[in-house]
């Protein structure tokens, strides 16, 4: 089996086991992810002229490739959503890129040190993209809460009718309403005796023999009509 050998990257960190927000450092990943594809484009041409195989090598140019295109993609995204969605696509990508590696490994197309060479730069970047997207969606997004309704304030002629109290308490409403005086035959109207030369004779004769309170209202009335 020939050996393939190409240029590596360089797998450090600088003691930082995450990076910081995609927004704030876009170039490590993005520098990264293209280093790999490089390599991933190396190995097809390897399994596809030494090895002779055409659909693993396919399968694996495809999905190690496009983990820096949608990242490139990403950075013209139209909204904060699309970029995520962009940063999943290739944390998806890269998750499938392993699993090609693997199966080459496993089925004898790799050697033991190209493969964990490989393996190293995309758990690297599977790393990566995992805490981008995780800081991005954890982020709180900064949108205007919508504005509440104020109620009406009710006019202060009928505030009081909100309240029960003061609608079992009469003496709480803040409308009182006018009572009328009771009718009282007080001092200023003296009930006229029935001698009296201002009645009428015939009056006289229809009320005679009657109950006291009936003569009594009967003179009175006659004697404001009469009153000069």
């Amino acid at each position: 089996m020939g050996r393939w050998k190409d240029g590596q990257t360089d797998g450090s960190t600088n003691g930082r086991t995450e990076m910081e927000p995609m927004m704030e450092d876009k170039s490590i990943v993005r520098k990264k992810s293209k280093a790999f594809a490089s390599r991933i484009v190396k190995l097809g041409r390897y399994l596809h002229d030494t090895q002779k195989e055409f659909i693993l090598s396919k399968q694996v140019i495809r999905s190690g490739t496009s983990i820096g295109a949608n990242l490139a993609e990403a950075q013209y995204a139209a909204s904060k959503s699309d970029f995520v969605n962009k940063l999943r696509i290739s944390l998806k990508e890269c998750s499938e890129t392993m699993f090609w590696l693997e199966l080459l490994e496993e089925n004898g197309y790799l050697g033991d040190s190209e493969f964990l060479s490989l393996k190293d730069d995309c758990r690297e970047l599977l790393k990566l993209l995992v805490s981008s997207v995780r800081t991005l969606v954890e982020k709180p997004s900064e949108t205007r809460l919508p504005r509440r309704r104020t109620s009406r304030t009710p006019p202060s002629d009928i505030a009081h009718s909100s309240d029960p109290a003061s609608l079992s308490d009469p003496t709480s409403s803040s409308i009182q309403t006018p009572s009328n005086p009771p009718m009282t035959f007080g001092p200023s109207h003296p009930t006229p005796s029935i001698d009296s030369p201002r009645i009428p004779a015939q009056l006289l004769a229809g009320v005679r023999g009657c109950p006291p309170e009936v003569v009594s209202c009967s003179l009175l009335a006659v004697s404001s009509i009469a009153k000069p």
